[in-house]
């Protein structure tokens, strides 16, 4: 009777220092199977600078803001060229009608014609906005980075960046406000508004280039860093296993999950849960990509989940 208590003794001993462990290795349900996890971190410095620049065309009507709208794409690739962009990776969005652009200018109009109305007033001829048709296209295009030090790569992403705001490559100046618009921005803007302002501080105004940068793991370095991860999930099993007087023996499950993604881009969108204080943080299926907003290292994380078998440490 006694040794019969001592056998039930040992094996609660065992399966209670199996479930206190902590949180990343747990005793299954099925006997003698162990789950552990593992993770890695590889850091990168970019390869490329992606830069995104919505372009806006205005016309009397559709047919003729898209012709205004192609000729500034053909005038956009010969500036892109004289840049050094990589013409391969040019990429133009489908031209919409729904823009942020008119989107705003209808939300003005709409906001004085009510603080009107609600006056007994009519609507000054100066705010009154011509009928006309805005068309715009999202420009993405990438320009490769050299190798160097931080220093170095710093040195010419920032003598980059200002050739290509300088460059005006949507042709922004060729599309000035109206004079309705004029007024109705200098009314809004001395009431405290701007069309302009978001709850996202990623919004900005048609033209505009928005930057990010991006960096590509090479196969070698993915399956370095799945090893790693691995090495680590059987050195916790094998460290928790050996507490319980046990040892690791075959492995019994593998799952594996790569993301790509900064440190410093987290923090930024406040991740988990914003990317821009209300959209997810930007990220690619692939693994093996990480993009930023950001210049700093890119870091790609690998996750490693293991179940081994186990059996008497003097088996």
């Amino acid at each position: 009777m006694r040794t019969a208590f001592l056998k039930v003794t040992a094996v609660a001993t065992v399966a209670c220092l199996l479930l206190v462990s902590g949180p990343q290795s747990t005793f299954g349900e099925e006997a003698r199977l162990l789950r552990s996890n593992g993770t890695s971190v590889i850091k990168r410095l970019p390869q490329e600078l992606v830069v995104t620049i919505e372009f806006l065309a205005r016309d009397k009507s559709v047919k003729e803001a898209v012709a205004k709208l192609e000729s500034r794409k053909k005038t956009a690739e010969g500036l892109l060229k004289t840049l050094d962009a990589d013409m391969e990776s040019v990429q133009f969005t489908m031209p919409s009608t729904s823009n942020r652009s008119s989107q705003k200018m209808e939300e003005l109009q709409a906001m004085f014609q009510e603080n009107i109305r609600r006056s007994g007033s009519e609507m000054p001829e100066g705010l009154k906005l011509p009928k006309s048709v805005n068309v715009s296209s999202t420009l993405t295009v990438r320009w490769l980075l050299p190798e160097g030090s931080p220093t170095e790569l710093l040195l010419i992403i920032s003598d980059l960046k200002q050739k290509i705001e300088d460059a005006d490559i949507a042709s922004t100046k060729d599309e000035e406000p109206n004079l309705a618009e004029q007024e109705m921005m200098a009314e809004a803007e001395a009431m405290g508004y701007s069309s302009y302002r978001s709850r996202s501080s990623e919004e900005v105004e048609p033209g505009t280039p928005k930057f990010s940068f991006r960096c590509q793991l090479a196969d070698e370095d993915r399956q370095q860093g799945l090893k790693d991860a691995f090495k680590k999930a059987r050195a916790n099993a094998e460290e928790l296993a050996n507490a319980a007087g046990m040892k690791v023996a075959r492995l019994s499950n593998l799952e594996s999950n790569v993301r790509g993604a900064s440190a410093e881009m987290n923090e930024y969108y406040g991740y988990p849960g914003a990317y821009g204080r209300g959209m997810g943080m930007p990220s690619t299926n692939d693994g093996v990509t990480a993009e930023s907003p950001l210049f700093g290292e890119l870091e790609f994380h690998f996750s490693v989940g293991a179940a081994f078998e186990m059996v008497a440490a003097g088996k």
